[in-house]
C-alpha cells in the first residue's frame, strides 16, 4: 500500500495584502495627514487611501471590513471627516456639506410641536377672503 503524504497547509489565495498590520496603517495615515498640515492641503478620503498605498477609496472600506484594521480605518476617517466638519464654519461649505452627506450625514430637521405642559398642539386654521382679516382677527 502506497504512504499517505501529510496534507499541508493551503497556499493563500489572492494578492498579498498591501498593509501587513494595523500599526503599519495608522503610521502611513498619520504620515498622510502630517504632509497635509505641512502643504497646507485638506485632509481626503481619497488622498488617505492613496497615501497609505491602496488604489483607491474603496480599497480602504475593504480594510475596514478585517476586523484587525476596522479600528485604524474608522479612526483615520474620523480625523478625515473633523476636517470636513470644522470647514462648516468657513464662507462656502457646500463642499464639505456634501461630503459629509457621503459620510452618512444628513441635514433634515426634526420638529415636534406641544402645547405648554407637554400635551398635543392645537392649530387652527382660517380662510379669510381678501380684505376682511380685521373681522376675522375679532372673531
Amino acid at each position: 500500500m502506497p504512504e499517505k503524504t501529510p496534507i499541508q497547509d493551503p497556499k493563500p489565495i489572492g494578492r498579498p495584502r498591501k498593509i501587513k498590520s494595523a500599526e503599519e496603517l495608522l503610521e502611513r495615515g498619520e504620515k498622510y495627514f502630517a504632509d497635509c498640515r505641512a502643504n497646507n492641503q485638506p485632509y481626503l478620503i481619497t488622498g488617505l487611501a492613496l497615501a497609505v498605498g491602496l488604489c483607491s477609496r474603496q480599497a480602504l472600506i475593504d480594510y475596514e471590513a478585517k476586523p484587525a484594521f476596522k479600528d485604524v480605518v474608522k479612526r483615520l476617517k474620523a480625523v478625515v471627516e473633523r476636517g470636513y466638519e470644522s470647514r462648516l464654519y468657513t464662507g462656502n461649505p457646500t463642499g464639505a456639506i456634501f461630503a459629509l452627506k457621503n459620510m452618512g450625514w444628513s441635514d433634515r430637521q426634526d420638529w415636534t410641536l406641544s402645547a405648554p405642559g407637554g400635551g398635543p398642539a392645537e392649530l387652527a386654521i382660517s380662510f379669510v377672503k381678501p380684505g376682511e382679516e380685521e373681522k376675522a382677527k375679532k372673531s
